[in-house]
C-alpha cells in the first residue's frame, strides 16, 4: 500500500483536508477524485519542516505548493509564510496558522486577506502596528482599532481619522493607557474632559495636550498628581505655581518611597524643574 504520509487527496484541482466532509459533496453528484503520491523530495520535507519550518526557503516550488508542507512549517515558524506558493499565502486557514506563530506572517499574506476581519484581528492582537497591513475600511472597524491601539498605542495614527477624532471612541482608550493621548486628533488633544482622562492614567501625557491645557491649572495639577515628573511639560507660568511644584515634589518622593520598597534599593532623589521657591535647583 501507499504510505499516509506520502498521499494527497484531489477533487478536481483542490486537495481534501483529513477533515473535510465528503457527504455534501457527494449530495451534488458524482465525485472526480484523484489519490496522488508525493514525491520522495516533498515527503523528506514533510517529515523536516515540522521541526524547522524556514528549511521551507530551500524547498523547490512543488513543495512550496503544497498545502500540508506549508502547514507544518508555518505551524513551526510563521515567518515560513514567506516561501509559501502564492496560491498559499492567500489560503485564510495558512495564515491563520502563521499568525498563530507570529505577526510578521502578516506581511506576506496576500493583499486580498488584508480585507478579512479575522486575520487582521488576529495580526494586531498579538502587534498593534499591522494595523498599518489592514485594508482602509478595517482602519476604520471599531473593535479592530481598539484592540491594535491596546497592543501597541502607536497604531492609532494608522486609524482613520473619523475614529481620532471620536471622543467616545478615544475616552476608553484614554483611560487605560494615558499616552494614545498623543495619536489623536489635534481637536481631542485640545479637549478638556479628554486630555484630564489622560492624565489621571498618566500624568505625563501633558506633554501632548494642547498649549492651552499645558497652561491650565486644573489639567496640570492632574498631571502632577499622578506623576511629578510631568511639571517641565506646564507652561512656564505653572511651573513656578507653589502648589503644582509642592504636588509634584511630594509624588516623587512617594514614587521613591514604592520603588525602594519594592527593590530594595536605595535611589537619587529626583529633581524638579524649580525648587519649592520658584528658583532653578
Amino acid at each position: 500500500g501507499v504510505p499516509e504520509g506520502t498521499q494527497r487527496l484531489l477533487l478536481g484541482d483542490v486537495e481534501l483536508r483529513s477533515c473535510s466532509p465528503l457527504a455534501p459533496l457527494m449530495a451534488e453528484g458524482g465525485l472526480d477524485l484523484a489519490l496522488v503520491r508525493r514525491t520522495p523530495v516533498q515527503v523528506v520535507f514533510l517529515n523536516r519542516v515540522g521541526q524547522e519550518g524556514m528549511l521551507l526557503s530551500k524547498a523547490p516550488p512543488e513543495v512550496r505548493a503544497d498545502r500540508d508542507i506549508v502547514l507544518a512549517a508555518v505551524r513551526q515558524n510563521g515567518a515560513a509564510l514567506r516561501y509559501a506558493s502564492e496560491e498559499l499565502k492567500g489560503d485564510r486557514e495558512v495564515v491563520l496558522a502563521a499568525l498563530d506563530q507570529t505577526s510578521q506572517a502578516m506581511d506576506f499574506a496576500a493583499p486580498e486577506l488584508h480585507s478579512d476581519r479575522d486575520v487582521v484581528l488576529a495580526a494586531v492582537s498579538i502587534d498593534g502596528m499591522k494595523l498599518i497591513r489592514a485594508a482602509p475600511s478595517l482602519r476604520g472597524d471599531r473593535e479592530i482599532v481598539a484592540v491594535a491601539t491596546l497592543q501597541n498605542r502607536s497604531a492609532l495614527m494608522y486609524a482613520q481619522p473619523h475614529l481620532r477624532s471620536d471622543l467616545h471612541f478615544c475616552l476608553p482608550l484614554l483611560r487605560r493607557d494615558g499616552l494614545v493621548l498623543a495619536f489623536v486628533s489635534p481637536e481631542l488633544r485640545a479637549n478638556r474632559e479628554c486630555v484630564l482622562a489622560a492624565l489621571q492614567q498618566n500624568g505625563l501625557a501633558l506633554q501632548h495636550a494642547s498649549e492651552d491645557l499645558c497652561a491650565d491649572r486644573e489639567c496640570v495639577l492632574a498631571a502632577v498628581r499622578q506623576n511629578g515628573d510631568a511639571l517641565p511639560h506646564a507652561s512656564w507660568e505653572l511651573q513656578a505655581d507653589h502648589e503644582a511644584m509642592s504636588t509634584a515634589v511630594t509624588q516623587q518622593a512617594l514614587e521613591g518611597r514604592r520603588r525602594r520598597a519594592l527593590t530594595g534599593r536605595t535611589t537619587q532623589p529626583v529633581i524638579c524643574p524649580r525648587n519649592i521657591t520658584g528658583q532653578w535647583g
